[in-house]
Order: structure tokens, then sequence, then C-alpha cells
């Protein structure tokens, strides 16, 4: 149950109560068939969809506990000295942001296999390359280009998974104390470049590689005019139509996994639409 939703609907204590008991006659029923199957609940979270504040249910409960543990999640205690209520912290996966920062990504999911490898990982990783050659081979070995040659103005992703990628960025980018970076763009870079290495240091820079049309940061995280975003792709066409970009390059990774920018002069680097490289390292 949302909240909000509740709040919204104006639904007080009493017309909760009333809500949970006309639905118990159903739970009781569905609680029983389940009951000698499940002899006991190892661990059971409720958590809100609104926030993901949530409390923890240890072992086999009552009906009677779960009803309380969903009261006490749609109306936490708070305590006035601390200014917090007492529910789990909200879901979420936390990890190093932009210049080594905690970063609480509120809608990741904390249960998925990348979460759970991420934090088993514990700041881990392989010294070598762990890949060969064949691992990156492709069905399709045909020319990129030929793909690419017609501008195709698209969007790969649904409206669901867009929000979230933004609000990712979002996490990523606010707060961030921006470091300093030589704002002059690269030889041959396209229309729209920077002003030059005279030119005051960009509040952040970001360089969207394998892009197109649509680069999905929050605009709000990009204060005009400092902000420097620099798109990469494989069609000039598809690049000009971004309209978050600062600076386009056309370039095929694929024949030469090299860029014309110096270590150091993005603030971040995102990939999204995840194309089939041959040399990702």
């Amino acid at each position: 149950m949302r909240r909000a939703g509740l709040a919204a609907g104006g639904l007080a204590d009493a017309a909760l109560d009333a809500a949970l008991d006309a639905a118990a006659p159903r739970v009781a029923r569905g609680f029983a068939d389940l009951a000698p199957l499940v002899p006991e609940v190892p661990c059971l979270v409720l958590r809100t969809a609104d926030v993901g504040d949530g409390a923890l249910l240890v072992g086999a409960a009552s009906i009677e506990q779960y009803a309380a543990v969903l009261r006490r999640v749609l109306a936490p205690a708070r305590s006035a000295a601390a200014g917090v209520h007492d529910l789990l912290q909200p879901r979420g996966v936390a990890l190093a942001g932009l210049d080594g920062m905690r970063v609480q990504l509120t809608g990741a999911d904390h249960a998925h296999p990348v979460s759970l490898l991420h934090r088993g990982r514990r700041g881990f990783y392989e010294r070598a390359w762990p890949y060969a050659p064949a691992d990156f081979a492709r069905a399709d070995e045909s020319d990129d280009a030929d793909m690419y040659a017609a501008p195709r103005l698209v969007a790969h992703l649904d409206a669901p998974a867009r929000d979230a990628l933004t609000a990712a960025y979002r996490c990523l980018l606010s707060g961030f104390a921006h470091a300093h970076h030589n704002s002059a763009p690269p030889s041959g870079a396209g229309a729209g470049a920077g002003a030059g290495a005279g030119a005051a240091a960009p509040a952040v820079a970001v360089l969207d590689t394998c892009s197109s049309w649509l680069s999905h940061l929050p605009d709000d995280a990009l204060p005009p005019p400092a902000s420097r975003v620099v798109v990469q792709g494989l069609n000039q066409a598809e690049l000009d139509a971004n309209q978050q970009a600062t600076e386009r390059l056309v370039c095929d990774l694929n024949r030469r996994p090299v860029l014309p920018f110096a270590d150091g002069s993005f603030d971040l680097v995102t990939n999204v639409s995840r194309p089939a490289r041959r040399r990702p390292r």
C-alpha cells in the first residue's frame, strides 16, 4: 500500500481497521492453506511502495502480527528527539559515486544479482582483464557504419526505464563538488564545441558514449552554460538532434577504440545503448 495514496484518499485509522477486518476472512483462508506448507518464514520485509521504508518480520507469524506490522509501516512511531522513525532504511543500493562519495540509488533493486555481486565484491576487482577476444564475437560482423548510415530517432528504452535511468544519473550528480576540467574541445569535435582552453572550467563534464539523440541526463543537474556534455556516436544527424549535447563526436569505437580526451576530462562516463562492442577494453 502507498502511504501517500492512503493519506490522499483520507483513509483514517477507523477506515483502515474496517478494511483489514473485511479482508480478514480471505486472508485467514489463505493463511490456513499456506501455514502447513511453510511452517516457518525465515524473513519477510514489508515496505511502502513510495519511499521504500519497511519493517522486518522474522519466523512464523499470525495474522494479527502481520496486521500489526502493516499498521507500523503505514504509521511508524517517530522519535521527537532523533527526528526519525523506527522502520528500516529506504530501499536501494549504496555505491561509490563521483569523487568517491557514497551515493544511494533509491530505485535500485538490492536483491538483484548485479546488486548482490557489487556488494559481495567488497571493492575487489581482477587485476588482469578477465575476458578473451572470443567473448566479444558477434553473429553479424558486418561494418557498423552500414547499420548507422541513416538516422533513427527512436527511443530504445520504454518510459519507465528512461525515468529510472534519469533518476539514477540524478543521484550520481546531485551534491557533487564538481572538479575542474580542461574545457578545450578535442581536435575534430563537431558543432557546438566549447569555448577553448581559456574558458572557465565547466560545472560538470559528462561523456555519453555510443550515444544518439537522447542522453537521459537530468537537466536540473546540468547547470547551463558551464556544463559540458560530449556525445559520441556513429550518426551525425542523431547527435545533432541531441539537445543536451555541447560537443558531438562521430567515431567508430569498434574500428579504433580510442577517444581524443585526456585522462580525468570527465566527471561521469555513460553508456546506455550497449552496442556489440568488439574491443570494450
